[in-house]
């Protein structure tokens, strides 16, 4: 088969999607990555075989206006996490509104068209979608082709777009901005809305049950294991050797904000020197220049599959491709989630419930707060065995390698059902 990975140009998004793509490669099926310019290098890099179409998006720089000009409140998180019935019609329509308009056309209009022009040419039989990546569901709805979203965490997008359509319902009607955009962006290529552009045939979902929100309506979830990927990478001389007993990882955009945490970065880094006892901590701080502890080591990166499975406990901002990777070594966590880090609260949330390690709330972070975290899991044997039970959770997940060797009848059985005709 022809498969076509789609993503914005968003290294989170892609890096949850390399494995999967390599195991449709080694399992025989042509795979192509279609994304804007700016991933290009990044795709190229991952050995997997590009396709630049359209033109880059701005998101970041509208993201940088937002938060000089905006307050600390997050309408759109916090109604990803509220209940249904705890959130008024006209804020959820507003921001449901607002997320159209200033987040998903902004990252999908530059190259929606050109993906559909690429579609029609090479014809894919398959589509794998980024979820914020619209621009996927679109052109393989136009082409008649089936495809499915690839998740790299909560689907909290699929529940609130579920949501919405059932309190519109309930409301007898009204403005659907998601499918008048949609609609009007398939209909300039032949093709008509379909509420598979929001949610495709299928789901791909790297977490475990127990993690995740459950069955979403309108949602057919397809669990793959996850497999981590941190691009290319070389083993630190430092690494051999077992030296490393404490990783630290808050992720570029929690260095970015430190507004985020009552301490800083450097009260962090405080903190867990002084559990470690001064030594074999590395710290993985992209962009940080403030200053660093006695026994700490402070790199710009590190490949995290080949540092955590030796150490003791991850530090961590919670996003899900760190969370998921120190999961699959069984290596307890100290979680710190940014609260505007999109699924980061919730899940240390669901992750501290299971015993595998502790979370503390960024108004609590602290020198001291991260010492007592760190120190608790490094003593306490029972967040080891939290750590390995929910490493099994993992394990019994179907392989990126599994779900490659069905992906075919996958697709025929969605075909069969009545996929897309080509627009």
């Amino acid at each position: 088969m022809r498969v076509l990975i789609t993503t914005h140009a968003d290294s989170v998004g892609f890096s949850s999607m390399v494995p999967l793509a390599w195991a449709l490669r080694n399992a025989g099926h042509e795979v192509r990555v279609a994304t804007q310019p700016a991933l290009t290098e990044e795709v190229v890099m991952s050995g997997l075989t590009a396709v630049p179409v359209g033109e880059d998006h701005r998101f970041p720089k509208l993201e940088e206006w937002s938060s000089e000009h905006e307050d600390e409140d997050d309408p759109l998180l916090d109604l990803l996490t509220s209940r249904p019935e705890d959130v008024e019609w006209e804020l959820f329509s507003e921001v449901y509104t607002d997320s159209v308009n200033w987040w998903w056309k902004v990252v999908n209009d530059p190259w929606v068209a050109e993906l559909v022009g690429f579609c029609r040419w090479w014809g894919p039989d398959l589509v794998l979608w980024e979820p914020v990546s619209f621009a996927g569901g679109v052109a393989a709805e136009v082409v008649g082709a089936v495809h499915g979203r690839v998740l790299w965490g909560m689907d909290l997008l699929g529940r609130m777009r579920s949501r919405f359509v059932d309190a519109l319902a309930a409301r007898g009607g009204g403005r659907d901005p998601l499918a008048e955009w949609l609609g009007d962006r398939a209909g300039r290529a032949g093709g008509v809305f379909s509420e598979r552009m929001v949610r495709g045939h299928f789901t791909v979902d790297p977490l475990p049950e127990v993690l995740g929100l459950g069955a979403v309506a309108g949602v057919e979830r397809v669990p793959v294991r996850y497999v981590p990927y941190n691009g290319p990478a070389v083993v630190p001389e430092w690494v051999p050797g077992g030296g490393v007993r404490v990783c630290v990882s808050l992720g570029t955009s929690v260095v970015e904000r430190l507004g985020g945490y009552s301490s800083g970065v450097g009260g962090v880094l405080e903190g867990v020197a002084a559990a470690a006892g001064g030594g074999g901590v590395v710290a993985a701080l992209p962009g940080y220049g403030g200053a660093v502890p006695a026994g700490v080591r402070s790199v710009s990166f590190v490949p995290l599959h080949v540092v955590v499975p030796g150490c003791g406990v991850l530090v961590d901002h919670g996003g899900p491709g760190t969370l998921l990777t120190g999961m699959a070594h069984a290596v307890p966590q100290v979680l710190l989630p940014h609260p505007h880090m999109f699924d980061a609260p919730l899940l240390a949330a669901r992750y501290e419930a299971t015993g595998a390690g502790l979370a503390v709330p960024a108004d609590r972070v602290s020198a001291g707060s991260v010492r007592e975290a760190v120190e608790r899991v490094l003593s306490e044997g029972s967040f080891a065995g939290g750590a390995a039970w929910l490493r099994d959770r993992m394990e019994e997940m179907p392989s990126p390698a599994a779900f490659a060797a069905g992906v075919e009848d996958l697709v025929d059985r969605h075909r069969s059902a009545g996929a897309p005709q080509p627009a």
